[in-house]
């Protein structure tokens, strides 16, 4: 008897080899019912069929090979071309942010000179010279603090 086993873990060529040795068991259940004759007949028919079962297992296992290699390929260049596509997107997105801000740049630069608004440029340009300043009269505060 057979061993039962998990639909889904068993393989294509175990199924087969199940199969086989089933319809072996129960011709060979069969041959000995029958005279010699026909016994040798049915045993070459039984020699001719394994020689056949294991090359059909041999073309199936290459079958089953080549499917997974194919399927290995086609795997790896839909990852390629997934990476290609959001690589695109992400790049598109850039350069449609880098427009959006130097459309609104455009805009707002304009608005900022007539309200006469500093730009932070010229913030930080006031930090700095006040940062000077403030050096200057700690400098000079010093000698005075010290007579």
């Amino acid at each position: 008897m057979a061993t039962k086993h998990n639909a889904s873990t068993i393989t294509f060529p175990e199924r087969i080899d199940e199969i086989q040795a089933s319809a072996s068991k129960q011709v060979k259940e069969a041959i000995d019912f029958l005279s010699a004759p026909p016994r040798a007949f049915a045993e070459e028919v039984g020699a001719d069929l394994d020689k056949r079962r294991k090359a059909f297992s041999k073309r199936a296992e290459k079958v089953v090979k080549s499917l997974r290699s194919d399927f290995d390929k086609r795997t790896k260049d839909l990852g390629k071309r997934a990476d290609a596509a959001v690589n695109d997107a992400r790049k598109r997105t850039e350069a449609i942010a880098k427009r959006v801000r130097k459309q609104v740049e455009a805009v707002v630069e304009p608005v900022t000179t007539r309200l006469n608004v500093a730009t932070r440029a010229d913030v930080e340009r006031l930090r700095k010279r006040l940062d000077q300043i403030e050096r200057r009269v700690g400098e000079l505060a010093e000698p005075a603090a010290t007579k």
